[in-house]
């Protein structure tokens, strides 16, 4: 009996011992009390000093509780900062490269408020971060190719802002995003297949407004399946995109103005049948008359001649919205 007991309960016990300790060691405040970890509340409190907060929605930005601090939330367990949610709240001024402290954030929202200058290079330190929305400020300077360390990222927004330069190579490393907003900014340049090789995850993606120029192969098969694409304003022609007719599930779909000439190839009444909303205005396609069987309420933005076939047979002339029914 004495025998069995060491030879089975005792390596048990010493095992959970090892475990336990394992866990103290990489989460130390897991099993105590801890309101807030030192380093990242003099991370907040940095990036506090920098920001101009003129209906003083940071009052609460005191102490040494941070976790309770208005727009912060902590992991339970941990006590590290996981989410910083800071959305329309006047807020402006520089974003402190200190906030990269942040090591265990999860969501960083500052979308809709008055922030300026670059983003921070050391963006690439959110090894955790999954989503992240920076719209609608005042943003400028490049993308820093160290976003493309953000290995976990899901959703990205950047859009609305005063972004230049190239969108860097990079950001085709992220292979579980699944959005990725740069819509109206100053960015220019190509975007190729290397920015898009590895997002297998991408289901919306918007460049719209920018001087960026579309350059991929005819032959190119993305590796995802689009659901929302925009890329009117962009430079996509002068050909229409052949990597589409591999897309079978967009709802919509908006490529005005884009320079495209060519004719509008047969197969796009392949992935027509699940759009919603279809803009192709303001580029001067060739042929004549083009049948789109349409799905139903789906609102068409075209400027050729095209003949929309449902219950009803129509002829469009001029730029218009339509409903099929």
């Amino acid at each position: 009996m004495a025998s069995y007991f060491y030879t089975n309960f005792v390596p048990t016990l010493l095992h959970a011992l090892f475990v336990f300790q394992a866990l103290e060691f990489c989460y130390p405040h897991a099993l105590t009390n801890v309101s807030c970890i030192d380093a990242e509340r003099e991370a907040l409190l940095k990036f506090k000093q920098d920001l101009i907060d003129p209906s003083r929605n940071l009052l609460s930005w005191t102490g040494k509780r941070c976790c309770e601090w208005e727009g912060v939330k902590c992991n339970h367990r941990t006590s590290h900062v996981s989410q910083l949610n800071l959305i329309g709240r006047g807020l402006g001024g520089k974003i402190d490269p200190a906030l990269s402290e942040l090591r265990c954030l999860k969501y960083l929202r500052l979308g809709n408020n008055n922030f300026n200058g670059h983003l921070p290079n050391q963006c690439g330190n959110f090894k955790h971060l999954e989503f992240t929305s920076l719209s609608h400020n005042s943003i400028s300077g490049h993308i820093p190719s160290t976003i493309g360390q953000l290995a976990s990222l899901r959703h990205l927004d950047l859009s609305y802002n005063n972004l230049s330069g190239n969108i860097p190579e990079s950001i085709g490393q992220l292979r579980n995003l699944e959005l990725m907003h740069f819509g109206n900014n100053r960015l220019h340049g190509v975007v190729n297949e290397l920015h898009l090789a590895n997002l297998t995850s991408l289901t919306q993606l918007s460049l719209q407004s920018n001087e960026l120029v579309i350059n991929v192969s005819a032959s190119w098969v993305p590796p995802f399946q689009i659901i929302f694409i925009n890329l009117s304003s962009c430079k996509v022609g002068p050909e229409f995109p052949n990597w589409l007719q591999t897309q079978r599930i967009i709802s919509e779909l908006y490529m005005s103005n884009a320079s495209i000439s060519g004719e509008v190839p047969n197969w796009l009444l392949d992935i027509i049948s699940n759009i919603e909303l279809l803009d192709l205005s303001g580029d001067m396609h060739g042929g004549n008359n083009f049948q789109i069987m349409g799905k139903k309420d789906t609102t068409i933005k075209i400027g050729i001649t095209f003949q929309i076939t449902s219950m009803l047979t129509f002829q469009i002339h001029y730029v218009c919205y339509m409903h099929v029914i």
